[in-house]
Formats: structure tokens, sequence, C-alpha cells
């Protein structure tokens, strides 16, 4: 089922749209402002916007050029005027059409479909000539079963957002091969991924490694030094172990996450990046939540999307079956 966002503030339209696209076969996802709907159409997971021009919060045309940034989603704009600026400014920032209110439900469902099927007919041009290159999906993550099928669509879904991604699972899950794989195939795949084990940088130094610092800020700092938030600008930030981070560290990664800003260690200089964050971690966030180990509200920050790896021994069919033809045998000597 194509699953379609709707942001629209009147609610008489938005029902009648609602209605319509339902008894079609779609999934319809209501906002009634302009950042609440970005927020929802950030998180990824939607094959259609349907994008008020009018709205409150912010403008559609600004929600169009913010969401352009991100995502190659289908956009189409609602516009109460058949105003030729509207539509022109709202193309030329990559809508893919519009539709002029009061609205007739075969312009609607006709545009609606034309959009969907051009995205379906895009995203399989690119799956058959990677397949034709040769070049696999995901060849780090192998197996055929059905959780490893959910997660190869998961990642699909989340790669071309910007929604930070928390990868939960046991050790040796291959929690890193996930996080790249998203990297790979984002709009960030051509900038830096930098991953970081937050379980084995000592915290004496873990704010210097992941924020920098100026010289003469410490015993030892003997020249300026950019940290590994600020190498992975424009890129991917992958935090492994993130349970493990301390309660001081959580609050400066909750404020680079809010506010995409930092101060290197010695320094009153902000610095702004740009980063997409992906962070994993084996152990039970929510328990240490209650164990007042773990800031709620940075949990929530990473949690926009979860994608859980479940053991090999819960996918016994992933396991390949042993061959002895390659085997070599040790040559025996008489003496």
């Amino acid at each position: 089922m194509q699953k379609i966002l709707l942001v629209e503030d009147e609610p008489n339209i938005a029902r009648f749209v609602e209605l319509e696209l339902s008894h079609e076969g779609y999934e319809v996802v209501k906002s009634a402002d302009g950042r609440a709907g970005l927020e929802l159409a950030e998180k990824g997971g939607f094959d259609l916007v349907l994008l008020d021009i009018m709205l409150p919060g912010i403008s559609g045309l600004e929600v169009l050029r913010r969401l352009r940034r991100q995502s190659e989603v289908p956009v189409i704009m609602l516009t109460a005027r058949d105003a030729v600026t509207d539509k022109v400014t709202g193309l030329d920032m990559g809508a893919d059409d519009y539709i002029t209110k009061p609205f007739r439900k075969e312009r609607i469902l006709h545009v609606v479909e034309k959009a969907i099927t051009w995205q379906r007919l895009q995203k399989e041009n690119v799956y058959l000539r990677e397949k034709l290159a040769g070049k696999p999906q995901f060849s780090t993550l192998l197996g055929t079963s059905a959780a490893m099928t959910h997660l190869h669509h998961q990642i699909e879904r989340v790669a071309d957002t910007s929604a930070t991604v928390l990868i939960t699972g046991e050790s040796g899950t291959g929690k890193e091969l996930v996080a790249r794989a998203i990297h790979s195939h984002s709009r960030r795949r051509s900038a830096p991924f930098i991953p970081i084990d937050c379980s084995t940088i000592p915290e004496t130094i873990i704010e210097s490694e992941l924020f920098g610092h100026v010289k003469g800020s410490f015993t030892g700092a003997i020249r300026d030094k950019k940290g590994l938030v600020e190498e992975a600008d424009t890129g991917t930030l992958f935090l492994d172990e993130i349970g493990d981070l301390s309660s001081a560290m959580q609050v400066k990664l909750l404020r680079v996450l809010q506010e995409g800003q930092f101060k290197p260690v010695g320094s009153n200089a902000i610095r702004r990046v740009d980063i997409r964050f992906l962070t994993a971690t084996n152990r039970n966030l929510v328990e240490l939540i209650k164990q007042g180990r773990f800031r709620e509200d940075l949990f929530y920050r990473l949690n926009v999307i979860n994608i859980h790896l479940p053991p090999l021994r819960d996918r016994t069919e992933d396991i390949p079956p042993v061959s002895y033809t390659h085997l070599t045998l040790p040559t025996i000597y008489s003496v």
C-alpha cells in the first residue's frame, strides 16, 4: 500500500482528499501545519507528499525548499489560486506537479497515480542498472531469511532521509555494516562516513576526540586539532555503543543534534556542522534511562527510526551449509 503525506490546514479539504485517496487504496497521513508536516516528511517512508502552499507555521514553498535538500520523494503542490507565479515557483523549486482548488476527484487521482507510477519506474530503473552492472544492493549484508529481507527494505526506506537511526542488537550482529549501507545509499554517500566506538575511547579524551581542541587548552595540546564531529561535516557520523557515553558527553551530543553546533575544547567559538547521525548499541537504553544513566531527551532524538538486528541463531536459514570439498588435509609424513 502506497503511503501519502497530506499537508493541508483546511479540515474539509483534507477530509475530502483523504476519503478519495483512501477509497483508492492509499494510506493517508495528515498534517495541518507546515513545520509539523516537514518533520513527518523528513522521517521518510512516504511515496508522495501533497503539500498546500498556504500553511501555518512555515509556508508550503519553504517546506518544499527544505525537503528538496534531502529527499527525492514526489511532491504535488496544492494551491487555492490559479496563479501562474505560484505554480512556476513551485515547479522551479522541485515540485513534480500541482492541483488547483477546488479539487476535482478525477484530477487528484490522475496526478497522484502519475507521480507514484513515475517514482516506482525511477526506482526500478536504478535497481536494474545496478543489477546489470553486477552491483548488489547490500553486498555486505548476506542472508535470504525474512528478517534479512525486512532489514534490506528498512535500509532502502531510511537511507535517503535525514532521520537519525538507532541500530540495536547483540554484539557481532553487524550494526556497523548496516550503518555503512545506509550511508552508501544516501545522498551523503560522497561525503565522509566517520565511525566512533564510544566504549573504547577513554573518558579523559573523548571530548577532544569528538569536538577537537585548540592549542594550549590542556597539557599536551601543542596544536589545534579538528574533532571527528567536524571531520564528518556534510557526511554521516556513526556512534557505536552509544549507551557507554558519559552523562556529560550526552549533554554535549544533544546540543549538536538539536542545534547543529559545538565548541572545541578550550574555545569559545561556536562551530556549525551538517551531519547525519547514526547510532548503535547492544544495551537496553530504556533500562538505562530508568537507572538515570541515559538522558531520555537524547534517546528520543536518536531513536527517530529503530532498526533491530536479530542474532544469527534466530535466523538459522542464513547459516551457510558447511562444505568439505575445499578443505585441505595436512600431509602425513612417515619417518
